[in-house]
């Protein structure tokens, strides 16, 4: 069962998708007379909390006092649970025809619901900065935000996504001596509403479908589904005038089946046989 390669990046798309949502904020400076005199990107990274505190608190430039340093933001995937509420039949199919082949079609299985878990790490030096980032934020969530995200673009498979917080967590360091830089960081958990894509796979185009009705004998208990005792054969098929421009249900005017293409404009022809 396993061991077939399939490759669509559905999870990376998710966590691009998510980033894209944080990496233009901004947060801005004001003076004695609350005129705007600086406005500071908050750089967005992909990281754990751990070392993202580690570049904040860590002054690579010797001539850059401690005391101006900016905010800072990262975010990881942090976990994944199936979400069986938003299941779909396993057995649905997504169906697409092939555009060099019109007589294949490509078709993926229902796509499997998983809840992607997000933090969102937010480092600033004063209280200010920090509430001025998260009023950018929170008001957005009621408590979800939605947005879209093409899995597989050749297959059609586009989700509307909600993202919801789950929690928002505070940690306030403030300890050792005069030149330690403060550090206050949020947290901000969330669930992400995914779905999980399975393998492609390939299958030819029914122009044919014939029902065979069977009446069997009274008290005839060897009676069986593939006997050959068939009362009455049904067959439905496509029809298509010769230019083939105009559909037919007239199984003598007809062109052979194998010159009728699946974007035909084609009428449907319904042969009846009488075997009793």
């Amino acid at each position: 069962m396993f061991g077939s390669t399939y490759e669509w990046d559905t999870i990376r798309k998710y966590v691009i998708a998510f980033g894209v949502l944080f990496n233009n904020l901004s947060v801005t400076r004001e003076d004695a007379a609350n005129n705007t005199v600086q406005t500071l990107r908050i750089p967005l990274t992909y990281s754990d909390k751990d070392k993202m505190l580690l570049r904040f608190t860590t002054n690579k430039d010797e001539k850059k006092p401690v005391s101006i340093v900016n905010p800072m933001m990262a975010f990881q995937l942090t976990g994944f649970q199936y979400d069986n509420k938003r299941k779909l039949n396993t057995l649905n199919k997504k169906l697409v025809r092939q555009t060099l082949n019109p007589s294949k079609i490509f078709y993926q299985y229902s796509p499997v619901p998983y809840n992607l878990g997000f933090s969102l790490y937010i480092a600033v030096k004063n209280q200010t900065d920090g509430t001025r980032i998260l009023e950018q934020i929170l008001p957005k969530f009621t408590p979800d935000w939605e947005i879209k995200v093409v899995l597989h673009e050749e297959m059609q498979q586009e989700f509307n996504t909600p993202i919801i917080i789950k929690d928002i967590q505070k940690e306030d360091t403030y300890e050792g001596d005069l030149e330690t830089v403060r550090a206050i960081t949020y947290t901000i958990n969330f669930i992400v509403k995914a779905y999980l894509l399975g393998p492609e796979k390939t299958s030819g185009l029914i122009k044919v479908v014939t029902i065979n009705m069977r009446v069997p004998e009274a008290n005839d208990t060897s009676y069986s589904i593939s006997s050959n005792n068939i009362a009455e054969q049904i067959e439905v098929y496509p029809g298509l005038l010769p230019g083939g421009l105009v559909g037919t249900s007239n199984a003598t005017l007809t062109i052979p089946l194998n010159e009728i293409q699946p974007d035909s404009p084609y009428g449907i022809i319904t042969k009846v046989t009488d075997f009793e």
